[in-house]
């Protein structure tokens, strides 16, 4: 199988407003006779890219900030047959995650870059519409173990962010 999806990523910091995500995944799976559910070994990239505004603690002057995660991941999904051509999915993924952090501001811009492991879940519905193609809608939550924005504590920004992202995307599926 092989998937494409976008939608919306918000992030979990209250600085940063929603932004875009996508993602693609390759997968290998199939089923044991008599048994309805699918499951599939996957491996794949999101990325997701947020824009907000930060004001540095001691002033109160403020930057624009941007921020982008990269996630490279391998997973297991389940799916399970719900009725007519809809399926429900479920999916757990380890992985890692490359963090870009960009604040401009008047003393010039400050960069971070971190790579950290992550873990994520998803879960959403796909009709398959044709014996070789599905669409969907996915729900995902990822967890990121690093500290997301500790160079920007350092120079006196507040920018909080817990190290989560959430999305929402519609998706579409080719069946091999």
């Amino acid at each position: 199988m092989a998937e494409v999806g976008g939608g919306v990523a918000v992030p979990a910091s209250e600085d940063l407003g929603s932004g875009m995500g996508l993602h693609a995944a390759l997968g290998v799976g199939g089923k044991w006779r008599g048994f309805p559910p699918r499951f599939y070994v996957l491996f794949g990239t999101r990325w997701a890219s947020f824009a907000g505004e930060v004001v540095q603690t001691p002033t109160g002057r403020g930057a624009s900030a941007d921020v982008s995660d990269t996630e490279l991941f391998g997973g297991l999904r389940m799916v399970v047959p719900a009725g007519w051509i809809l399926r429900v999915v479920f999916e757990g993924d380890l992985g890692t995650n490359f963090h870009q952090e960009l604040v401009v501001r008047e003393e010039g811009p400050l960069v971070h870059e971190q790579w950290a492991p992550l873990w994520a879940i998803a879960g959403g519905l796909q009709a398959r519409y044709h014996r070789r193609a599905s669409a969907g809608l996915r729900l995902s939550h990822s967890w990121r173990g690093l500290d997301p924005t500790r160079a920007t504590r350092a120079a006196g920004w507040t920018l909080d962010d817990e190290g989560t992202r959430t999305a929402i995307e519609l998706t579409h599926t080719w069946h091999f």
